[in-house]
């Protein structure tokens, strides 16, 4: 991976994991894109793969960041962090089966 695709990479994931972690409780550690990522079975390496290869992925992820930071009916607690882990993980799931039933 070139290191500019790696700045864009680490951008994405960043500034959706500093949303994710915004509302969350301190204790929640793995509270990170890459931490939903492989309690599903995507490997980091792999994360980062999609976000350079897979346009629809790339996609998502911004429409995701897009609504965390324009969302009106936030309400600043736990459950804003908790709705966009959902988000992330079905998209991540989604995307995770798209990949799978391309290499079968």
């Amino acid at each position: 991976m070139k290191e500019r695709d790696k700045r864009e990479t680490s951008q994405i994931i960043n500034a959706l994991n500093e949303n994710l972690k915004k509302d969350a409780p301190v204790e929640m550690k793995d509270f990170t894109v890459e931490g939903i990522a492989q309690k599903i079975g995507i490997s980091k390496k792999i994360l980062y793969e999609w976000t350079q290869t897979d346009s629809e992925f790339s996609a998502a992820l911004e429409r995701i960041k897009t609504i965390q930071d324009e969302d009106p009916s936030k309400t600043g607690t736990i459950e804003d962090s908790r709705v966009n882990a959902m988000v992330i993980a079905f998209v991540l799931l989604e995307t995770k089966d798209r990949h799978d039933e391309a290499n079968n």
